[in-house]
């Protein structure tokens, strides 16, 4: 009996022991965005909200606030410490904070500014090197042996907790050892472990474990928590040991010049293979869509993508518009500027299904060129090495060059984009043929001349709704006019000033021009209307009855639109050609007005 005491109070001790050490194996990430990043994301959220799109605007600046953390593990290979985690995690970081707690919850180590040494957007695995000093002293090792459906698995991370991470050791089992989906990666480069084992916000990029006893640390690594279903219960996915294996062995051997250019064969070919790709959005739409995107260089998006993104959320298809809706509330939106260059890729790529590659060669140690032909059209691209995978930095097409981007094709990672005047000036020269709001309401002053030599003025509330070059709506007005008297009906009486009304609906053709960057707008416009005309009728000392006329006018004038918050400012003038008539009379009025209004 005391011997069963002891081992019982020894397993406790021990496994005590085993939970502090993986704790201590697992850490929280967190990534650093540059100053530049931070800069140019902050202006897209400007633009953003300038143009109304509130919701896409706070996205985009909460993405670079600090306070974005996720999981990962400490792996040693040959004596160095790295970190394991997700690519999404510090996607567009250069750098990472690397925090390790204890079993009590206390920071034992905070790493600033640890590089991001590799990683692999269409694995979502990357590796962060820890400095020499640290004096790491735990870390986790890879699976050796074969999975299978049915055995217990952790997930070990720190998911987020009232927005702080917060520890947890969640347990489950694997569903499906192999599960592939196409949609997500190429079944010929990976596949994806199914389980049941807990995953939250804030555990992507940290690791799902096996125990096995006979480690230093009780548990290996058999995958990299990575996304979860969100339509079903406890449905994860880990990226296996078997592809980290790979990506650690790629990343850290390095690749000769062979490979090299082997890997930009395949990419320089696929670029523009639009075999089986219709104008159905389907899923292989979106499945080359998907290619593409992993094909562009992520300062090319950044420099190019925010026009085309707003042009798509206005103007593309739905399927498409959700797609971009999806990337922006992803882990990262700059992702979503990508999806927009990669859509007005593919269809330049559609309108050239048959373009052959002509010339295609390495031009340095990261750089190379591929040039397509098809009859007389040509289209020329520039290509970069980084973090082991070949990136689109810029092309052309019938020598109309695509993008802005200044990089030094020498590195990797150490360049921002270029955000100087001359890129800020092209862009301000952009110019959308759109209405840059949808509903509009205003009020109006107008001055009109009477046939009798005086004139006459009033007010104007008017609401109409406008797609790209046609709107309608309605007017009520509020005139002061001359008085008539029943027995002089067919000529002007007195001048005292009395009041009529008008209801009148119109149509409207208008040419709007949208200059994007200024948040400006010049609408050029005629509208026409039809309604009625109330008129006081006097008779020989008062008020006798209305005389309701029947009421058409003409109106061109123009719009000037200030979008200097996310609710546009409309000033508008114009010129004012009217006819009201009934059984016994004739007017035909001229004069102008004058409004202020608001968009929606």
């Amino acid at each position: 009996m005391k011997k069963t005491r002891i081992s019982i109070v020894l397993f406790f001790l021990l496994s005590f022991s085993l939970f502090a050490s993986i704790r201590e194996a697992v850490c929280i990430v967190e990534p650093e965005y540059s100053k530049a990043l931070s800069k140019k994301m902050n202006k897209i959220a400007k633009s953003f909200k300038n143009f109304g799109y509130e919701d896409v605007a706070e996205v985009f600046t909460k993405s670079v606030e600090k306070g974005a953390f996720g999981s990962g593990f400490i792996y040693n290979y040959k004596g160095r410490n790295f970190v394991i985690t997700n690519e999404h995690v510090v996607s567009y970081a250069d750098l990472a904070s690397i925090e390790i707690q204890n079993s009590q919850g206390d920071t034992v180590k905070k790493l600033e500014h640890c590089k991001v040494i590799a990683r692999s957007e269409e694995l979502d695995l990357a590796i962060i090197e820890l400095p020499k000093n640290a004096k790491i002293t735990q870390s986790l090792s890879l699976y050796e042996g074969r999975l299978r459906d049915g055995i217990d698995v952790f997930s070990a991370g720190y998911p987020g907790l009232i927005d702080n991470p917060a520890w947890q050791l969640g347990k489950g089992n694997i569903t499906n050892s192999m599960l592939k989906l196409p949609e997500l990666i190429d079944p010929k480069k990976s596949y994806f472990i199914q389980h049941s084992a807990p995953i939250d916000p804030g555990n992507s990029g940290g690791p799902l474990l096996i125990p096995n006893s006979r480690t230093k640390m009780g548990y290996q690594v058999v995958g990299v928590n990575s996304i979860k279903a969100i339509y079903r219960e406890t449905t994860n996915f880990a990226i296996p040991v078997s592809t980290i294996k790979r990506f650690i062995k790629t990343s850290l051997v390095g690749i000769n010049k062979a490979q090299k250019q082997n890997m930009f064969n395949q990419s320089a070919k696929s670029f523009v293979n639009c075999e089986n790709i219709s104008d159905e959005i389907n899923k292989k739409y979106f499945a080359k869509l998907r290619q593409l995107m992993l094909m562009i260089d992520n300062d090319y998006a950044l420099e190019n993508g925010y026009p085309l993104l707003k042009s798509l959320l206005l103007k593309a298809p739905s399927k498409i518009r959700a797609g971009a809706i999806v990337e922006i509330k992803k882990s990262f939106p700059a992702e979503a500027l990508k999806y927009a260059v990669a859509y007005e890729m593919l269809k330049n790529l559609q309108d050239y299904p048959k373009l052959a590659i002509e010339d295609s060669k390495l031009t340095g140690a990261n750089s190379a060129i591929a040039n397509y032909k098809v009859n007389e059209n040509k289209l020329n691209s520039n290509w970069l090495f980084v973090n082991n995978t070949w990136k689109i930095k810029d092309y052309s097409l019938n020598g109309k060059k695509s993008s802005k981007t200044k990089r030094n094709s020498k590195t990797d990672s150490d360049n921002d984009y270029s955000d100087d005047e001359e890129s800020d000036s092209e862009t301000a020269k952009s110019i959308e043929f759109k209405m840059p709001y949808t509903f509009e309401a205003y009020l109006g002053y107008n001055f009109i001349h009477l046939p009798i030599n005086k004139n006459s003025s009033g007010f104007i509330y008017a609401m109409a709704i406008h797609s790209n070059y046609f709107g309608a709506g309605a007017k009520l007005g509020i005139q002061k006019t001359v008085q008539y008297k029943e027995d002089e009906y067919d000529s002007f009486g007195s001048n005292d000033s009395k009041v009529s009304m008008s209801m009148l609906f119109f149509s409207e053709l208008h040419v709007p021009i949208y200059f994007v960057e200024k948040d400006f707008a010049i609408i050029p416009y005629v509208n026409a209307g039809i309604g009625l005309r109330f008129k006081p009728i006097y008779g020989p000392s008062s008020f006798a009855s209305f005389s309701e006329m029947f009421t058409f006018e003409v109106s061109p004038g123009m719009k000037f639109v200030f979008n200097t918050s996310a609710v546009p400012i409309i000033v508008s003038g114009g010129y004012r050609l009217s006819k009201h008539q009934n059984s016994l009379k004739k007017e035909h009025l001229h004069g102008f007005d004058l409004s202020i209004g608001i968009g929606f």
